[in-house]
Order: C-alpha cells, then structure tokens, then sequence
C-alpha cells in the first residue's frame, strides 16, 4: 500500500512539473489542447497576421521547437506561414536558431502565424501546432489556430494612430513600433490619439478589446470611445455616422490607448481589436510595441519619501488614500493628465483622506502630497 501511495505521489509530482515556457498569441496565452478563434476581415491580396510570443519562463537555457498540422481547404493548403522562433520556418517544422535564456523572449514584428486567404470565406481553417525543447522533449504544448475569415465590406471604417505629427492608417493585422524617451518623471503616461472614419452609408457602432504581454510593472490603458480602462470598450456614446468622424477635441473628450512605464525600459505589447456590433466584419486587427528608452537627462528624480496607498483604484465614487506620518503643512493635489488642478485640500496631521471623484470624468488622474510647494509623494488614481 506505501509503494502504491509512493508511486501515486511520484506519478503526481511529475504531472506537476513546471512548464518551461509560455506561447502568446496576440496577447493571450494558449494552453495545452486550447483552440483559439482568430477572426479577420478578408480580401483577395492581403497577408493575415496572428502575432506570436515565445517566453523562457523557465531556470534553465532552452531551444523551442515546432510541428504543424493543417486541415485547410485545399485552395489554402499552401498558404499558411509562420516566421518564429528568430527565423521564416519551412512548411513541416521549425527550430530556433538560438536559444533561449530564462526570461527571455522570441518577440516582434517577425514572429507572427500567418495566412494568406485570397479572399476565401469560412471558419473551417484549422492549424495545430505542437511545440517542445529540445532539452525536455517530452513536454510539450499543443494548439489549435481556427482562422475565422470573413467577407469584407465594401467601405470598411478606417482607423488612425496618431503621435506627434506621424498618422497612421491602420492596416489590418500588422504591428505598429512605437518608441518613447523617459523623462524621470514616475507620473509619466505614453499617448497615442486615435481617429475613426465611417465612409461607409451605415451608421457603427464600435466594439473595442484588447489583450497585453507587459512588464508586471508598467500600466496599459486606453480612454476612448466615451469609456476608460477595462479590456472591453464600446462606443454606444460615440455611434460613428456615415461620413463621419470620431477623434481628440482640444478641451472636449480624448480618444486615445496609453501606456505608463513607471520607469520600465523595454517593450510591452499590447493587441487590439475594434469592430462594428452589427457587422463584425467590419472590423480591425492590430499590435502596438510599446519600446521605452531610459531618461538620459542629468538630472534622475529620486524615490518619494513617503509611501501612499490607494484603494480602490480603479475608484467610482470615493478613493481612499493613506500614507505615512509627515510633519508640517502638508497638501494633497489631484491633477489631472494635462495637469490641471481638480482637487487640492489641507492634510496637515492625518495619514488618511477620501478623494470625492464622483464628478470626474473616467479616466487617469494623479495625486501628490506636498508641502511648501516640494513633492514629498505621488501616484496614480484612476476612475471608472
């Protein structure tokens, strides 16, 4: 009975070994035996992309490789692509051609599955794919791509990425490189403004999500559409008129998808998907890398002396700040994003206010505590 129990516990032991990596595709996570649903407008010339992310979340140096099946329609039996793993891969299999260390990534522009549908209609094109290590060969990954391809309108909306004076046309399934300085301040958020176009003679109704692969420390977000926060957004507030035009009004409300680094230099991808409620094949698939380059000015801002706390936050209502003990008079600031002043109080003595934000509009807001004008703490509160 022992050695059976001790089999039982070692069988156990083994079926609960670490898995020593991770697959993203267009920011979610596949899971053994999973099947995700990749649904894309289609025309006759286009290359479709499904971004992939290949992570060592392992202890120990590893080397990925890939097998596929297809069960396609035979017109697309020779159209399917992956470049990954640091390489365009042939058709049967694909190996990195480097490996990997803990913590590091295959990421960007040229890691993508991909298809080209020359205009074919239909759910009925699946890909499975296994991947596995050469240093443990026995423990693997499978998944399956279903290519939901849908006929294109005949005036789809048009969508724009605006930053600085560089425009962007969004295309369907690519990835857009964004890079961005960091300028010491904690409080600093990353935007690009975002415009939508209806030439079409309906009118839509915009339906946005997104997914991220971020740094546990940064922060993505988005405020558009008559919402903020949240990964589902839908423009029931904004319906998009034929001939008409959704963007950023100087003072009035802001469309746009941000990102707040809070100091972390690297890159975070962040997947995003908007289409029309009534027809969804009316709709745009794309990918933002988020890249931030370290602040270089002479002067770093140091640590705030004083630790807070905010709860909640996202908040609705009321906010609830704490912090620790300070002497003097000391004054707590809510500002919002342009820095306008919303909200200002004494706090000398307390280590503890509620912030009424019931009248503010969704968004991101920052506080800071300070007294005769000097920072003593800070951060971010944001609201539904």
């Amino acid at each position: 009975m022992k050695k059976l129990l001790w089999l039982g516990l070692l069988g156990l032991s083994f079926g609960l070994q670490a898995q020593d990596m991770a697959i993203y595709v267009n920011g979610r996570e596949v899971k053994d035996g999973a099947t995700l649903v990749l649904t894309y407008a289609t025309d006759a010339e286009e290359t479709l992309h499904a971004y992939a992310i290949f992570e060592n979340i392992g202890e120990k140096e590893i080397t990925i490789k890939g097998s596929k099946e297809l069960k396609v329609p035979e017109s697309l039996a020779n159209n399917d692509l992956w470049c990954i793993l640091g390489a365009c891969q042939g058709k049967e299999a694909a190996e990195a051609s480097y490996p990997l260390a803990p913590g590091e990534r295959f990421e960007g522009s040229g890691e993508y599955f991909g298809i080209m549908p020359e205009g074919y209609v239909g759910d009925d094109v699946e890909i499975t794919y296994t991947f596995t290590t050469k240093e443990n060969p026995e423990e693997s990954i499978t998944f399956t791509l279903q290519w939901n391809l849908l006929e294109q309108p005949t005036a789809p909306m048009k969508m724009y990425l605006t930053e600085g004076r560089d425009k962007k046309l969004v295309e369907d399934g690519h990835l857009y490189d964004y890079t961005f300085q960091l300028d010491g301040d904690p409080d600093q958020v990353l935007h690009i403004y975002t415009s939508f176009e209806n030439p079409g003679q309906d009118t839509v109704i915009i339906y946005g999500q997104k997914k991220a692969v971020v740094d546990p420390v940064t922060m993505e977000a988005w405020c558009m559409l008559g919402n903020c926060w949240g990964d589902n957004i839908t423009a029931d507030a904004y319906p998009l008129l034929p001939g008409a035009t959704i963007e950023s009004e100087p003072g009035g409300d802001q469309h746009y998808i941000d990102y707040t680094p809070d100091g972390y230099v690297g890159t975070g991808y962040v997947y995003y998907t908007f289409y029309d409620k009534e027809n969804p094949a009316n709709r745009v698939n794309f990918a933002v890398a988020w890249t931030t380059k370290k602040d270089t000015t002479a002067n770093e801002r140091t640590a705030d002396a004083v630790k807070t706390a905010v709860y909640p936050n996202p908040a609705v209502t009321t906010a609830r700040l704490t912090w620790e003990a300070v002497e003097g008079a000391v004054v707590l600031n809510v500002r919002s994003v342009s820095g306008q002043l919303l909200y200002s109080r004494p706090v000398d003595g307390q280590t503890e206010a509620e912030i009424n934000v019931a009248g503010f509009t969704p968004g991101m807001y920052f506080y800071t505590l300070e007294r005769q004008g000097e920072r003593l703490a800070g951060g971010k509160l944001l609201v539904r």
